[in-house]
């Protein structure tokens, strides 16, 4: 129930911001593109999350390199 209210809301500000980027006469064509992306992306984040969980080794090696090569944006931000 969350994970729906959640994604409900998501999604709603999602196409709300795409409505307001492109004129009126391509929004056909930006909302088709946007969920397009937006199903393909969540397609290739699940078989990624997948083969992770699948072998314990690659799930540790993905999370601490994404940990480390998340530090420098951490220190920048931090420095503002």
């Amino acid at each position: 129930v969350f994970w729906g209210a959640a994604m409900g809301m998501q999604e709603t500000v999602m196409r709300a911001a795409v409505g307001e980027m492109v004129p009126s006469r391509r929004r056909g064509t930006a909302y088709g593109l946007f969920s397009s992306l937006y199903g393909l992306s969540g397609f290739a984040g699940n078989a990624l999350m997948g083969l992770l969980y699948s072998s314990p080794n690659l799930l540790v090696t993905f999370s601490v390199t994404a940990e480390l090569l998340s530090l420098p944006f951490l220190l920048l931000m931090v420095r503002r």
